[in-house]
């Protein structure tokens, strides 16, 4: 399992902190998280099938490839953040 830590340097005090430690997590702790999730998590996979058979009944199988690539490219290129209390969050 890999992850990227994106952390806020000390010396930075008005950057905003990423979502997931908004309660002071630590990398491992969203490892082990996304450990004891996946189960949950990938239960996702009848929605991704029924998602890429209407793709694909749209517009054939290189438009579903591509709708596909586009959708995890949208979502991966977002960063969700905590404000200073922890509480919000926003698109970065």
């Amino acid at each position: 399992m890999l992850a990227y830590d994106d952390f806020t340097p000390s010396n930075i005090s008005k950057k905003p902190s990423p979502y997931w430690r908004r309660n002071g997590a630590e990398a491992a702790d969203l490892l082990t998280a996304a450990a004891h999730d996946y189960e949950r998590c990938s239960s996702a996979a009848p929605f991704d099938r029924a998602v890429y058979g209407d793709l694909r009944k749209a517009g054939g199988e290189k438009y579903a490839q591509i709708c596909a690539l586009a959708y995890r490219q949208c979502l991966a290129a977002n960063k969700l953040v905590a404000d200073a209390n922890g509480s919000r969050f926003c698109s970065k």
